[in-house]
């Protein structure tokens, strides 16, 4: 029943609405609507009905995709850049000899068809390619006698040059965190707007942006010399992409559709399905890319596969996947939005008019400013709190750090997620590697990781965290009564309630989690990582450049150790929700906007006489990060005791579980204080 005529304020749109639960609310919605809410999916025919297996197989699909364009981006970009930097690399004169460089793929450096100086040349230059007109062909590299030892191809150059790698990194930078930086401004507010108009619509939405730049990629890529900026306009697709709320967004909008579609008892095996089939793409899609390219001797042919994927995806999800928030529902939460916004203006104008003066001006000038930073006010939780008395470990006054190093440690951690892509031009520069060989290797890296995280770090968690402690069960004999003037527990149990209580106190043990282990394997993970980009650092050749990555694929247990850490530090349990919303943006400031803006531009000023410098960097930020996590400090567990206390003679009542201070106080025999406590038929006094 609808109440009339009181005042609506946030907190009575909270109590009204917000609650869940039936036996402790009254809602404002009908019950009626419940039932349609329920009713609207089991009336429909299988296929409309919503399934995570809808959306599940399609990660697999999307990941291998996304995956198989990452190290041909790189290509293109080098390409496009040099053209404009370095076009005397595309000139009709012969091939440059370097002297002791890398056996590169031969192409013709003459916008035209090349015409040899010499007849007796001419079957030879139906080789070569052209490298304006046809700048995305791919050749396998030719027979070293081919090269006269040591002749670079217009490709190869590029690749090897300081300046265009420079202007590859500027580029590449600034499209990364335009989109990152919107994408943290606009992911609060679509994913609020999945909520009311639909999973769905907000996936749609996100891949809409998708298909814009791989359009607006494809035409860069085409007609750079007809286009304001010349390649520059490649940051069109990532600025609209991030207006949409580009990765983040279609991630937490696949979340929310998986959850409403699973029964909670099956989501954690869903949500694992999730991550696995994620890794399993980010594993095959860079093989099959470069087996693409070999294939078709076309750079671009990944990126046309790609924009077709990304348009079937978008009619999937347009007119075959059902939606899984049922219409009543949208209705539902749409009416508590609107019911909140109201509350929340007569709020705001009834304390507007008791601001006066140019402390009220001030003040009524930041309600407006306020909400253009309220992504960042989950971070909050992170700040230093006074320590409770009696915490352990902690002196009386003193603050509790702990969370305020796990976040500036998750941070620091994020920020090295911006060196990723660097590594391809790293790779190419130094190594003089193409498409086809950084495919092969990301792809030995998303293997190698993919297998830590799926088969040996469950296996380490499961067989190397300390288990957990038996409880005491008191009495387990029939002839051990439970009479006590010492610690005010009566009674004897009956021979028959034996094997019962045996095995109830069996099953009674102590989960007190300590995230002390968790602490542990971040600390190792982290570790892994520092030594990963200290070999990277000083690696000589690719092989052991190689073997210092795919060491560091093992330093993959961080992400889920950091979480259950953060979980065992926060205080309160009931802001896990704050925590990891505070985590997320975290995340997002962090490996999307503050990441590869900080090492793309440390790259670009110094990739010309010292590229590993990117690779020092990352080890300051893996030792920091590792620094903050030996700051954190966790007190030594303390195993609590669990008495299981039998009912008395006769009695049809169910045992007793005391644990901690009242069960430490029976086993010790202290005299009885505190209240009675009653359990069916059976009074027992204990301490609380």
């Amino acid at each position: 029943m609808r109440n009339k005529g009181a005042r609506l304020t946030s907190e009575t749109v909270d109590e009204a609405v917000i609650e869940d639960s039936p036996e402790e609310t009254t809602s404002l919605i009908s019950a009626a609507e419940d039932d349609e809410d329920e009713d609207d999916f089991e009336s429909r025919p299988w296929y409309k009905r919503p399934s995570p297996w809808w959306l599940i197989p399609t990660l697999l699909v999307s990941s291998t995709l996304s995956s198989m364009t990452m190290a041909p981006k790189v290509e293109v970009y080098n390409k496009l850049v040099c053209r404009e930097h370095r076009p005397e690399y595309s000139s009709h004169d012969p091939p440059v000899a370097m002297p002791g460089a890398p056996q590169e793929d031969v192409v013709s450096p003459a916008p035209g068809p090349y015409i040899p100086a010499h007849p007796g040349e001419a079957e030879d230059s139906v080789e070569l390619l052209n490298f304006v007109q046809e700048p995305y062909r791919w050749r396998p590299d030719p027979p070293t006698s081919a090269l006269n030892g040591g002749v670079k191809s217009p490709s190869a150059l590029c690749r090897a040059d300081p300046v265009v790698q420079a202007e590859v990194a500027k580029i590449s930078t600034a499209m990364t965190t335009l989109m990152g930086l919107l994408a943290v401004l606009t992911t609060g507010y679509w994913s609020s707007k999945s909520d009311v108009w639909g999973r769905t619509r907000i996936l749609a939405i996100s891949i809409a942006g998708v298909l814009v730049t791989d359009a607006n990629f494809l035409l860069v890529a085409h007609a750079t010399d007809y286009l304001p900026g010349g390649y520059r306009f490649l940051v069109v697709g990532p600025v609209i992409d991030g207006l949409v709320g580009g990765m983040p967004t279609a991630t937490a909008a696949a979340h929310a559709y998986v959850g409403d579609s699973t029964p909670p008892e099956a989501r954690g095996r869903m949500f694992s399905l999730y991550a696995g089939l994620i890794f399993t793409g980010i594993g095959l899609g860079p093989s099959l890319g470069s087996l693409l390219i070999r294939y078709t001797d076309d750079l671009l042919s990944v990126f046309y596969l790609t924009t077709l994927g990304h348009i079937l995806y978008a009619v999937a999800i347009t007119l075959i996947i059902p939606e899984s928030l049922s219409m009543a529902a949208r209705k539902r939460i749409a009416k508590r939005n609107e019911m909140r916004k109201r509350a929340h203006r007569e709020e705001e104008e009834e304390i507007s008019r008791l601001r006066v003066g140019p402390r009220g001006a001030v003040l009524n000038a930041w309600r407006y400013v306020r909400p253009l930073f309220g992504f960042l006010s989950p971070l909050q939780l992170f700040a230093p709190v006074k320590a409770t008395p009696g915490q352990a470990g902690y002196a009386i006054g003193k603050r509790d750090w702990n969370l305020t190093f796990m976040a500036t440690c998750y941070g620091v951690a994020g920020l090295m997620i911006g060196l990723y892509t660097l590594k391809f031009q790293y790779a190419q520069k130094t190594f003089g590697w193409d498409a086809q060989r950084l495919g092969y290797w990301l792809s030995m890296v998303g293997v190698v990781r993919a297998f830590h995280l799926v088969v040996i770090l469950p296996l380490i968690l499961k067989y190397l965290r300390p288990k957990p402690e038996q409880a005491i069960a008191l009495p387990v004999e029939s002839s051990e009564p439970l009479q006590s003037s010492s610690n005010g527990v009566t009674g004897s149990p009956p021979p028959t309630a034996d094997a019962g209580r045996a095995a109830r106190a069996e099953a009674v043990k102590q989960y007190q989690h300590s995230p002390r282990f968790d602490l542990y394997v971040a600390r190792a993970s982290i570790g892994i990582e520092f030594l990963c980009e200290v070999g990277q650092a000083s690696a000589p050749g690719p092989l052991s450049w190689t073997i210092a990555t795919l060491f560091g694929a093992f330093g993959g247990g961080y992400s889920p150790a950091m979480q259950s850490l953060a979980l065992g530090l926060l205080k309160n349990e009931d802001e896990t929700g704050r925590l990891f919303g505070a985590m997320s943006v975290m995340s997002a400031l962090c490996t999307q906007v503050m990441g590869p803006a900080i090492f793309g531009t440390l790259f670009a000023f110094t990739v010309g006489f010292f590229p590993k410098m990117v690779f020092v960097a990352a080890c300051v930020c893996a030792g920091t990060a590792l620094l903050c996590l030996f700051c954190i400090r966790i007190p030594k567990p303390v195993p609590l005791p669990v008495v299981v206390v039998a009912p008395p003679h006769g009695s049809n009542g169910s045992p007793i579980v005391l644990e901690g201070e009242p069960a430490r106080r029976i086993i010790e025999g202290e005299p009885p204080r505190g209240r009675t406590m009653s359990r069916g038929n059976v009074r027992v006094k204990v301490t609380v």
